[in-house]
Formats: structure tokens, sequence, C-alpha cells
């Protein structure tokens, strides 16, 4: 059996993780290599973020550093999920929590399939690490804890598509915002490293805009 958590974790006493999702779920895509991250955030991104601010159950911080890559504007395969839109209802603080999903489906390397978001621990829990709304069941496993940018990084290993939801083939990477945690996955499992450097972007731009 696995060792329980230590207390220094960001996140105490879990193993398990999923989130509500309509539209396509992310496939089995074959990566030779991880992707590179840009500043330059495309307009895409930013219009979908906007779609999701007014009804966010905090406040929506759309990522400053994401693939390059190319985006598949179909409907159902890119958008937001919010917490507090889903049923069976939850009660706060279980229910605060966004992520932004792009390209899911097996697009293959050129239209990576990515999400970030954040949201309370206790949201990252319920709808992230368990796989109790997933209709395969699998559940993932904190593989190593890394530092970046001074920063305690918590990576996440997802189980093959179609266990795991839509990060099944994922990494996740985790790590602490304020009262918040931010999490950033890219599909494939070279890609803990720069979803890591993802994740604390995030983290960070959020932390200089409360």
């Amino acid at each position: 059996m696995k060792k329980r958590q230590k207390a220094g974790h960001l996140l105490v006493g879990v193993a398990a993780f999923s989130f509500a999702v309509s539209g396509a779920a992310a496939g089995t895509q074959r990566l030779s290599s991880s992707p590179r991250l840009t500043a330059h955030v495309s307009r895409f991104v930013t219009r979908i973020c906007e779609s999701g601010r007014a009804r966010s159950p905090l406040p929506l911080v759309c990522p400053p550093l994401v693939p390059v890559s190319r985006y598949r504007t179909f409907a159902g395969l890119s958008g937001v999920l919010l917490g507090n839109t889903n049923k069976p209802p939850v009660k706060p603080p279980a229910d605060r929590i966004y992520l932004v999903s792009f390209n899911s489906g097996d697009s293959g390397p050129t239209y990576w399939h990515w999400i970030a978001g954040m949201g309370t621990p206790q949201a990252i829990r319920y709808w992230v690490l368990s796989d109790a709304h997933n209709e395969v069941k699998g559940k993932p496993k904190r593989v190593k804890t890394v530092v970046v940018e001074r920063r305690q990084v918590e990576i996440w290993r997802f189980p093959d598509y179609p266990a795991g939801g839509q990060f099944g083939g994922h990494f996740a990477a985790i790590t602490r915002s304020g009262p918040y945690l931010a999490i950033a996955s890219i599909h494939g499992y070279e890609n803990s490293g720069v979803s890591a450097r993802m994740a604390v972007a995030l983290a960070r731009k959020a932390d200089a805009a409360r």
C-alpha cells in the first residue's frame, strides 16, 4: 500500500481525480516531444476565458503561459468548466473551481489538449482528484513533488483514457496560489515539466491580481 501523504503536501489524504465534462474527452495521443510554451496567448484562448468569467465562482485568471498550439474551434472541444454549474449540487467551498480546456479529443501534437484552472483545495479534491463522476473508474496517483521558481508543485499521473475523465493520459501539476490551488495539465506522459511551469505561471498571475 502507498504511504499516507505527509502534512507538508498541498493535498492531504487524497489519491483520486475527475471532473464532469461535456463534449469530446481526451483520447490517446502519440507524442514525440513536449510542446514549447509561449506567453503570447491566442485570442481564441482569451475569448474562451472571457466567456466564463461572469459565471465563475471565483476570479477567473486566464493562463499567461500556454502551449504553442493550433486550436480546433468545433463546439464541445474547448470551453470553461465550472464547479457551481454541475449536478448534483455541492456546497461551498467544494463548488469553487474553474477549468479552461482546449482541443479535447485525439487531435495529435499539432493540436495540444491542455487544461488549466484554479479551485479551493476542497474543490480540487472533489472535482479533480476523485473519479466519482467518470464513467470509467481509475484514480490518479501523486508521483512526485518538484520545485519550480521556489514553489512546491505536486505532479499527479492519471490513468490512460477512457479512465481518468478529461485528464486521461495526462500528468497534472498542482501548486498553491493564496487560498486556492492552481492546476495545469498538457496531454501526454512526457509533459509534467511544462505543465508545472504553466501551473506556476498561473499561480503567480493570480497572486499578483489579489
